[in-house]
């Protein structure tokens, strides 16, 4: 913490005014400046005792008015799974050994050959399921940004102007990002 009862976030400047990045258009920003040390508590006061980070956005330039697209598609997926017995014949052998490895004897808390052997050779796959939870959850994504830019400006007066669309899936199921940022 920078002072009491504040945050550990640094102020945000954009453009000159507090602001915040997460409003901002990655395609918007033309530098970004991150001061920590005593001239910026200097020049911002206490709300920099956490460092200062100065965003300037790009500006529109006399001239013709310029339209401008791009976009990236990618996809996203898991990086690493962990290694996991994926069907249920090899945990209930595993989850034996183990029992037996620690020496437990009660006879419940083992699975028993017969069950063993239904799962093995099942030909009822609701009655005796063999799922896989990893390939259920996480899966392979297509990922997209957008920005349609407008620049230009006449008569002292100068515009840019961004209309942003990021549409990213996650890898697991039930979640996911869309935003539509204008800037």
């Amino acid at each position: 913490m920078g002072s009491y009862g504040a945050s550990s976030a640094p102020l945000v400047i954009v453009d000159g005014i507090p602001g915040s990045l997460e409003n901002l258009n990655p395609q918007a920003i033309e530098n970004i400046t991150v001061l920590k040390d005593a001239a910026s508590a200097a020049i911002y006061g206490a709300r920099a005792a956490n460092g200062v980070i100065l965003v300037t956005t790009k500006q529109g330039k006399s001239g013709k008015a310029q339209l401008s697209y791009d976009y990236n598609v990618g996809i996203t997926k898991a990086s690493a799974l962990p290694d996991l017995v994926y069907n249920s014949v090899d945990y209930m052998t595993l989850y034996n050994q183990a029992a037996k490895n620690s020496g437990t004897t009660n006879a419940n808390a083992l699975f028993s050959q017969e069950m063993i052997d239904a799962y093995k050779n099942a030909t009822d796959k609701t009655l005796y399921p063999d799922f896989n939870w990893l390939d259920a959850v996480f899966k392979i994504v297509p990922v997209q940004t957008h920005n349609l830019s407008l620049s230009g400006g006449a008569g002292g007066t100068n515009y840019n102007v961004i209309l942003g669309y990021v549409d990213q899936p996650d890898i697991m199921i039930g979640t996911s990002f869309k935003s539509i940022i204008c800037s």
